[in-house]
């Protein structure tokens, strides 16, 4: 009979690096100095689907009016799969209501993760996003880039 173990070694650096961005970030966006980081940053808050536990993520957005657009390659986003998903964020210092939406593949998906990278070229960098010719983004490369990836729709709610 052979019972097979692991040893158990250091965390995953990434796992380790990614709670220390964590928690730099959290406590900057909820101090006063919150500004560095608010133009570009947030906490996004929502009860998991099936646990009704709270999760609160720090998220990278692009805003359009009332409308963030958040491209995420992890995956608490499919807690926010069924739409109009009632979420909090915390903004420019204070917390605000909103409803949330996440698309992955598909011409939605397609569609925003083009307009996010055309507003942030770190994107098509990070995704290895193709051009073609004219310099134009292939469609290929945006429908492969959106496969491994969400794109999330917060819509803030007017605030009573």
């Amino acid at each position: 009979m052979t019972v097979e173990t692991t040893v158990p070694g250091p965390p995953d650096p990434s796992r380790f690096l990614v709670g220390v961005f964590n928690a730099v970030f959290v406590t900057i966006l909820r101090s006063p100095l919150h500004g560095i980081l608010s133009k570009s940053f947030a906490l996004l808050s929502f009860k998991g689907r099936k646990s009704g536990k709270l999760y609160t993520f720090v998220i990278g957005y692009q805003r359009d009016g009332d409308v963030l657009t958040i491209i995420s390659p992890r995956g608490w986003w499919k807690n926010l799969r069924d739409g109009n998903v009632p979420v909090k964020i915390f903004l420019h210092g204070k917390w605000c209501n909103a409803v949330a939406e996440a698309f992955q593949g598909g011409e939605i998906a397609v569609n925003a993760f083009q307009r996010a990278a055309q507003k942030s070229p770190n994107l098509i960098r990070m995704y290895r996003i193709e051009r073609e010719a004219d310099g134009q983004l292939k469609p290929e490369s945006l429908r492969q880039a959106t496969r491994k990836v969400a794109v999330i729709h917060v819509r803030l709610k007017p605030e009573p």
